[in-house]
Formats: C-alpha cells, sequence, structure tokens
C-alpha cells in the first residue's frame, strides 16, 4: 500500500521499478513525502513520526536511517572490505590499485569502507579512499562519518585515510 503526502497521490505517481518493484513484490508499505516536508522535517522526525504511528497500532518496527546509515548498515560495508582484502590477496591485478572512489550521500559507505580498510590494509598497502559527496560540504560529512564510527566502538581518524571531494569528479 502507498501512504500519500504531497503531490504524490498514487500507486502509479511513485511507478514500480529497481527498489520500488521489490518493494512491492514483498508487498511492503511505501510511505512518501514531498521534498520540502523532507527538507523541513528532516529523515529522523519523519522516520521517528512513522516509527511511533506503527507503534501505537501494536507493530514493532526497526528504522532504518536514510542510507542505511547507522552501525548495522556501515558493519556491511567494513565486512566488504574483509572480503575484498581476500580477492586483493589472490589477485595481482587487484594488488596494483591506488585508489577507491565511493559516493557519499548519507555517510554509511564511507564510514564502513574507511574502517575497513584501515582494519584490513596495513599503512603501506592500503589504497586511498576518495568519498565523492552527492550533497552538503566535506566537513559536514567528516562529522556524520566520525559519528557513526564513534557509536560503532571506533576511534575515527578518517583524515588519514580518506579525501573528501564535493561536486563533479
Amino acid at each position: 500500500s502507498v501512504d500519500s503526502v504531497g503531490s504524490v497521490d498514487s500507486v502509479d505517481s511513485v511507478g514500480s521499478v529497481g527498489n520500488l518493484l521489490i518493494s512491492r513484490t514483498v508487498n511492503s508499505s511505501i510511505h512518501t513525502v514531498t521534498t520540502s516536508e523532507y527538507a523541513a522535517l528532516g529523515s529522523s522526525s519523519l522516520l521517528s513520526t512513522l516509527s511511533e504511528k506503527l507503534e501505537s497500532s501494536g507493530r514493532k518496527p526497526y528504522v532504518i536511517p536514510v542510507g542505511g546509515s547507522n552501525a548495522l548498515g556501515t558493519f556491511g560495508y567494513i565486512e566488504a572490505a574483509a572480503e575484498l582484502r581476500l580477492q586483493w590477496d589472490s589477485s595481482p591485478d587487484l594488488q596494483t590499485v591506488t585508489d577507491v572512489v565511493v559516493t557519499c550521500g548519507s555517510g554509511g559507505t564511507a564510514a564502513g569502507v574507511a574502517q575497513g580498510f584501515k582494519e584490513f590494509w596495513p599503512d603501506h598497502e592500503r589504497p586511498k579512499i576518495h568519498a565523492v559527496g552527492v550533497c552538503d560540504s566535506p566537513g559536514y560529512f567528516v562529522g556524520v562519518v566520525g559519528g557513526i564510527l564513534t557509536d560503532m566502538g571506533f576511534y575515527p581518524c578518517l583524515e588519514d585515510a580518506t579525501a573528501w571531494v564535493r561536486g563533479n569528479v
């Protein structure tokens, strides 16, 4: 089902491709907001409101923030770095890689990749990570990524591991 807010008023308005197709296939409820509502209220407030609504109807929601950028989502990227290290060790072609580029829209990918590379690569072998911000400033993302890693119990030293890029590359 689709809960409509603002200008989106039907299932047809949001389509059914990509993640929406997957969501519909597993009978997910899709809740939408307008760009102005998102800008005014922010994702945390919107997610909290929906979570409280679900709880009041007897449900037990687990809230996944935008981009999956929390400790659990970030751990997935740390694990991906561990898997990449295994592939690195068995592939001479991968061992020539000097730089890794990731997009950064909510911080989770950059946090997990930076921490994973820090854990699984010695300093002299570690590729440089370039996080390309799709919104906000590099300073904003340093704070967000540092906060995610601190919440996970890590001591972030992101300036050494990551080059922050704003805008187009």
